[in-house]
C-alpha cells in the first residue's frame, strides 16, 4: 500500500474517533509530515484523498478542517470510492424509468441539516420506478438540492440523472457512505414491485458527494405516505438468484452541488 494511502487511513481513523473536530484546523502539513516521518508532498496526497471523500476541506489562509457533520458519516458502515448511477451500473441492459411523483419544495429541518441547506434552498422531491430489460427493478425516492442539480425536470428523470450530471453539468459523483440493513416492504414495494408482507427487503442508506465537494442527495425507501426521505428499492432477486427480495438504496449527498 502506498504510504500516502496508509497515512490517509490513519488520519481518517483519528477523525472518526473524534481526535480532530470541526472547530479547530488539523495540524499543518509540516507538522503532519514530522508526525508521520514523511514528506510534505506525501501528506498533501493523503489529505487530498480525505478531501475527495468529503471528510475534510481546505479554507484558504486558515487551514484544513473536518466537515461539521462528520458524526453523521461515522455511523455509516461501508464506503465506495465512487458512486455510479443505475444506467451505468447496468450497462449492456436496457434501463428505463417511470416517474411516479415529482415536486419542487422547500426542505424540511432534517433535510436542511443533512444537505447543508438554508431554509429557502429548494429541493426536488421525486419517486421513480427503475425498469431493467422490461422488469421493474427498484424504486427510488430522492431529494436533491435544486442549486446543485439545476434543470432536473421530468424529462431528465425518465433517463439517467448520473449521465445528465456528468454530460450536461460537468459533475461526477464521488465517494459514498452506506448503511445496509434488512427492512419490511412498504406501500410502494407492494404496488410496483409485487412485494407481499413477508417479502425480505435489503435497505441501503447512502450518503454521497460530488467530486467538487457538495452534498448531492438523500435516497431512502419510498413509503407512499411520507416524503421526508429518498430511497431506492430494488428487487435483489432480479440480479442475483431470482428470489423475491428487494434492495433499497438511500443516498445522502453534500450540497456543494445540489442533490439528494
Amino acid at each position: 500500500m502506498a504510504k500516502y494511502i496508509e497515512i490517509g487511513k490513519q488520519i481518517k481513523a483519528q477523525i472518526m474517533r473524534g481526535e480532530y473536530t470541526s472547530d479547530v484546523p488539523l495540524p499543518d502539513q509540516v507538522s503532519l509530515a514530522k508526525m508521520f516521518k514523511t514528506s510534505r508532498v506525501t501528506i498533501q496526497k493523503a489529505l487530498d484523498l480525505l478531501i475527495n471523500e468529503g471528510l475534510i476541506y481546505s479554507k484558504q489562509g486558515s487551514g484544513t478542517y473536518v466537515k461539521q457533520n462528520i458524526n453523521l458519516l461515522s455511523k455509516f458502515d461501508a464506503t465506495v470510492d465512487q458512486y455510479v448511477g443505475t444506467t451505468e451500473l447496468m450497462r449492456g441492459h436496457t434501463v428505463t424509468s417511470e416517474v411516479i411523483d415529482y415536486d419542487v419544495r422547500l426542505p424540511e429541518a432534517k433535510e436542511q441539516e443533512n444537505l447543508n441547506l438554508a431554509i429557502a434552498d429548494a429541493v426536488y422531491d421525486f419517486v421513480r420506478l427503475r425498469i431493467v430489460d422490461g422488469t421493474p427493478w427498484k424504486i427510488e425516492h430522492s431529494i436533491m438540492p435544486v442549486k446543485v442539480v439545476p434543470g432536473l425536470n421530468k424529462g431528465v428523470l425518465h433517463h439517467s440523472i448520473y449521465h445528465y450530471m456528468h454530460e450536461e453539468l460537468g459533475e461526477t459523483i464521488g465517494a459514498a457512505y452506506r448503511i445496509i440493513r434488512a427492512a419490511q416492504p412498504n406501500a410502494y414495494d407492494r404496488r410496483y414491485l409485487d412485494a407481499v408482507s413477508d417479502t425480505p427487503m435489503l435497505e441501503v442508506e447512502q450518503i454521497s458527494r460530488s467530486r467538487t465537494g457538495p452534498r448531492l442527495s438523500i435516497r431512502s425507501p419510498a413509503t407512499g405516505t411520507t416524503r421526508d426521505q429518498s430511497w431506492s428499492t430494488t428487487p435483489s432477486g432480479q440480479c442475483c438468484d431470482n428470489q423475491p427480495t428487494s434492495q433499497r438504496l438511500g443516498l445522502l449527498s453534500w450540497p456543494t452541488i445540489s442533490s439528494r
